[in-house]
């Protein structure tokens, strides 16, 4: 079964849905978070920088500053 998640364009490129419709946008005219599945056409957008996953990339940051945290406990932080 294939993922589903919400995706946004990056700023500044024109991305359209899979289905040839423009990306749906907000009141104030901005591009908004669409929930998606995940198919090809979508993985490969986010491969080419086209499009963003905000809660994929919130894991990574949390991540990385677990990251550091455990680096820095074990004294091996920025030397």
């Amino acid at each position: 079964m294939l993922e589903k998640t919400k995706l946004s364009p990056v700023k500044g490129r024109l991305v359209s849905l899979e289905n040839g419709q423009p990306w749906p946008v907000g009141k104030d005219g901005k591009e908004i978070d669409h929930p998606v599945v995940k198919s090809r056409y979508y993985r490969r957008r986010l491969a080419d920088g086209d499009l963003r996953d905000k809660e994929a990339e919130a894991v990574m940051r949390k991540a990385e500053a677990d990251a550091r945290k455990i680096e820095t406990a074990n004294g091996k932080g920025n030397k």
